[in-house]
């Protein structure tokens, strides 16, 4: 009798720590994938509903630049589409000056089919596409495939100041 109560103690115990583990990692999921990255090189995140889904196909195109800069936004981004359809499934567009220097150093906005990276100048935009890349780097990392890679929609401002 004593070895089948032993038995069942042990039983609830790996019971209570599986829970408590599903418990953890899906407060860590809920709270959004870049997080990480937001800690160090974002001022200001507001969360929206929904997930932008970043694979092959996402095309990059580019706002108030000239053209030769998507080689470098593609280095940055390790991503090579660019616009060659008229109607793609995913975006990343890149635009220079939407923003005054005054206000915020970049912005980026993911909303569910969009990416849209804001900066007032060139130099601007490369910080905020190397921290659109730790983003991408940490939803690899926390993927268990490579093809599935989520970022949490919002908009990700980092202050001029």
């Amino acid at each position: 009798m004593k070895q089948i109560v032993a038995h069942q103690t042990g039983d609830r115990l790996i019971f209570f720590i599986l829970i408590l583990f599903l418990t953890i990692r899906g407060q860590g999921v809920a709270q959004g994938h870049p997080s990480e990255a937001g800690k160090t090189m974002v001022d200001s995140i507001d969360y929206h509903p929904g997930f932008y889904h970043w694979d092959e196909n996402t095309v990059i195109t580019l706002t108030n630049i000239a053209g030769s800069y998507i080689h470098d936004a593609q280095r940055i981004l390790d991503h090579a589409n660019t616009n060659f359809s008229s109607n793609p499934e995913s975006l990343i567009t890149i635009e220079i000056g939407a923003i005054k220097a005054d206000q915020f150093l970049y912005e980026i906005e993911i909303s569910p089919g969009t990416i849209r990276v804001l900066a007032p100048s060139k130099s601007e935009m490369n910080t905020a596409l190397q921290v659109l890349r730790q983003m991408k780097l940490v939803a690899i990392r926390d993927s268990p495939d490579y093809e599935l890679i989520y970022l949490k929609c919002g908009v990700y401002r980092k202050k001029n100041f």
